[in-house]
Parts: C-alpha cells; sequence; structure tokens
C-alpha cells in the first residue's frame, strides 16, 4: 500500500461527495420561493414603493445567507464525516504508517507501527526512528531517506528492527516525500517470517547440493574401484577374446566415471553442456589407447544442456564410437582424424561421429555380422527416441537424431 493511500482517498471522497458551492441564479430562486411562502410577502409583493422593493431585496439577501450557511454546515458535517472514515482507516490499518521528519525524527505513526516499533504511539513522536534501526542496517536506512528527500521518488529498503524486550524484526519499508510539508510518508511490512523461510530453504538447498554431491563422489569411487578391477582381471587373462572383452568393460566404465565427475564439479547436478562434456569424453577416450600412432580429434558442438540421464546415454554411444575407431579404423596407419558433431535443429539434435579410416565392413552393416558395439549403439539411440544411420564416406559415419 503506497504511503500516501489513505490521504488520497480522502481527497477524493472529499472531492466527490463534498457540496459544490450553490448557484447564484439558483440560490436566488430558491430564496425568493421560501419568501413568497411566508403569510406578509403577499402584499409586500404588489407595493411598487422604492422602499418596499428595497426590504424585499434585503429579505432576500439574508434568506440567501441562510442557504449559503446550511450548504456550508452540510459540507462541513460531510467533511468531519471522512476525515473520521480516513482517520479510522489510517489507525486500525494492518500495514504501519509512519511520518519522518528530514533528520528522522518520528512526527506520527499509527497502531500498527506502534506495535511493530514496541513502544506506546505517544511516546514515539520526537524519537529518531534510527535508534530503533540495528547497528548493521543504519547506513542502509540513511541511504533511504536520504533517497527520498532528495530525488522526490519511492525508496525502498529492507532492515532489521531491534528492541529491548522483544526479538528482532526484519521489515520492508517504502517512503516517498509528502507533497505538503517536509515529510517522509513511509509504510512498514514485518518480513520475518518470509526471511526466515528463505533462510530455512537455503539451508535445505546447500544440504541437497551436499548429498547430491557425496553421492556422485561415492558413485565415482565405486566405479574406479570396478574398472581397476576388470584391468586386472585383464591383465591376468591369456585369452584374447577375454582380454578383449575386459578391455571393453572397463573402457564403457570409465566414459561413466567421467559423467559423474562433471557432475560433481557441475553447479547444476541435474544438467550438463553438451560443449563441456561431450568433447573431453571423446579426449578421455583416446587417451586410454597406447600412443603408437597419432590420432587427431575435432569437435563442433552446439551449447546445448541436457539432463544427466541423456547425457550418460549419449557418453555411452561415443565410448562406443571412439572405442572402435581407436581399435580398427586406423590399422596399419600412424596417423588418423575423428570429428565429432552436435547440433540443434529445431527441437532436435544431431549428433554425427565420422573418422577418415578403413570403414566398417560390409558384413557388419548389413547386419550378417553380430557386432556388440554397433548393436548397442542402436539400441542407446532408440532410447533416446532416435535412430542411428551408419555411412561410409572416406571413412565411417554415424549420424543419430533425436528429440530435444
Amino acid at each position: 500500500m503506497s504511503p500516501a493511500r489513505p490521504m488520497a482517498r480522502f481527497e477524493k471522497e472529499t472531492a466527490t461527495k463534498s457540496r459544490k458551492a450553490p448557484d447564484p441564479t439558483d440560490l436566488r430562486h430558491r430564496a425568493e420561493s421560501r419568501l413568497m411562502g411566508q403569510p406578509w410577502q403577499s402584499e409586500a409583493a404588489t407595493t411598487k414603493g422604492g422602499a418596499q422593493r428595497l426590504l424585499h431585496e434585503l429579505q432576500i439577501h439574508e434568506i440567501e445567507l441562510e442557504l449559503q450557511n446550511e450548504e456550508l454546515r452540510k459540507s462541513r458535517e460531510e467533511e468531519e464525516r471522512l476525515k473520521a472514515r480516513c482517520s479510522e482507516f489510517y489507525d486500525f490499518s494492518p500495514t504501519a504508517f509512519i511520518s519522518l521528519g528530514n533528520s528522522g525524527a518520528i512526527v506520527e505513526t499509527n497502531l500498527s507501527a506502534a506495535r511493530l516499533l514496541g513502544k506506546e504511539r505517544s511516546a514515539l513522536v520526537g524519537l529518531g526512528f534510527q535508534s530503533f534501526v540495528s547497528e548493521a542496517d543504519r547506513t542502509t536506512f540513511q541511504d533511504f531517506l536520504g533517497g527520498v528527500f532528495s530525488t522526490d521518488t519511492r525508496q525502498t529498503c529492507e532492515i532489521e528492527l531491534r528492541g529491548k524486550e522483544r526479538e528482532a524484526i526484519f521489515a520492508r519499508i517504502e517512503g516517498v516525500r509528502s507533497s505538503v510539508g517536509d515529510e517522509c510518508r513511509a509504510v512498514a511490512v514485518d518480513i520475518s517470517e518470509h526471511r526466515r523461510t528463505e533462510e530455512r530453504i537455503r539451508k535445505l538447498a546447500l544440504e541437497k547440493e551436499l548429498i547430491l554431491k557425496d553421492a556422485h563422489h561415492r558413485i565415482k569411487n565405486n566405479m574406479n574401484t570396478m574398472a581397476t578391477l576388470l584391468k586386472l582381471q585383464a591383465g591376468a587373462k591369456e585369452d584374447c577374446g577375454a582380454r578383449k572383452e575386459l578391455m571393453d568393460a572397463e573402457s564403457r566404465i570409465k566414459s561413466m566415471m567421467l559423467l559423474y565427475d562433471r557432475l560433481y564439479c557441475s553447479k547444476d547436478a541435474c544438467s550438463l553442456s553438451v560443449k563441456e562434456y561431450l568433447p573431453s569424453l571423446v579426449d578421455e577416450i583416446v587417451s586410454i589407447f597406447p600412443r603408437e600412432r597419432t590420432v587427431k580429434v575435432a569437435s563442433s558442438m552446439d551449447d546445448i544442456t541436457l539432463d544427466a540421464s541423456r547425457m550418460s546415454v549419449l557418453g555411452l554411444i561415443l565410448n562406443e564410437l571412439v572405442t572402435n575407431a581407436m581399435k580398427y579404423a586406423f590399422t596399419g596407419r600412424d596417423a588418423g582424424k575423428i570429428g565429432v558433431s552436435a547440433m540443434k535443429n529445431g527441437q532436435s539434435i544431431s549428433l554425427r561421429f565420422e573418422d577418415d579410416g578403413i570403414g566398417i565392413p560390409e558384413s557388419i552393416a548389413s547386419g550378417e555380422s553380430s557386432g556388440f558395439g554397433l548393436m548397442l549403439v542402436s539400441m542407446l539411440a532408440e532410447q533416446l527416441g532416435g535412430k542411428a544411420c551408419l555411412a561410409r564416406k572416406l571413412g565411417t559415419i554415424v549420424d543419430i537424431e533425436f528429440p530435444l
């Protein structure tokens, strides 16, 4: 509520409901009608003498004055009634109204303001309002008061009010400079409960963040243990096929470890940026393999944010494609290239993986071979609501498109 609203309401009602000054012609007509109703007037009205006409005019003027006095009395009664209503609204409003001088001294308050400040209403007049403000917020209050008197615009501040025999209260104060007199008309609202609620929410959010990060950290540690055990098992196996399968499993776990590492470091533990996550994932997978050849990685990513669940699926898809390329695409070569891109097309996302290797054999593409890696890529693409398309063009190209 605006500080000046009660007075503005009073002025509006006074302007619309108070009786207007009578029109002179109408007043004359009413006075003559009243005079004609008197029993002795009929004889005087027929007399043409100057004395009688003068008497008649004096009588008319007397009646006009009586009518004007009646109108004035009614207007004053209406004004007093409206003032009483305005005073009731002001005094018993649940909003605290305070008038302050330019030095911060209290000029006037209503009952709600007295309750807010913890003192009798009569004892507040003349006291400095800043004496109720906590030491930490006094500069804030002085800036607020200075702004009211220097800018003639509404100013707002939030301060802590202290009392000797009560808890501290947080209040939001809005004030404007009065149109008449050098005073600040202000309203104060108790926002203590709102502040306490905000503090509870902040603490709960902090606790949730700590719990989530702790969970991600524990999961990462567990996966690291699993990857280490798989690596040890792979080293102990003499069978090449079994060793290969164990190493593939290790690579998949490391891909998920990187996702959890990104979540642990992220401000938002529920979503990640494609631009931040996928390029580093590809580099991490490439670094796993022995440096027998030089493989250059090129990436082009739009700044797209996805939830952790879908990002994990994308990570597994790229893990399969990059791992296959590092194992088979550059056989007999000293160098190779890998490209990864993710683009937003309207309401869908297009992911492309390509390499300049020897390409995937026709038997795998036509379905004659049961390659688990490509089968897993196809299943994961369907999990995203999309489809994987394989093409051979100076190497291997895999396109996956899925809804955003």
